[in-house]
């Protein structure tokens, strides 16, 4: 959803829960994943075709 450039509420809404707890998801791919920021994870999911 991050690499479709939906935003934290857009994210929350689509699956039920709330925009804070969207925003911890967000946060935490980003620290799995290596990266800066949802560019970063944006460009990760292209790169291994999840998106």
């Amino acid at each position: 959803m991050v690499a479709g450039g939906r935003s934290n509420p857009e994210i929350a809404a689509e699956l039920f829960i709330s925009a804070g707890t969207a925003k911890t998801h967000v946060a935490n791919a980003q620290r799995k994943l290596g990266v800066r920021n949802r560019v970063g994870i944006a460009a990760w999911a292209w790169e291994h075709g999840h998106a």
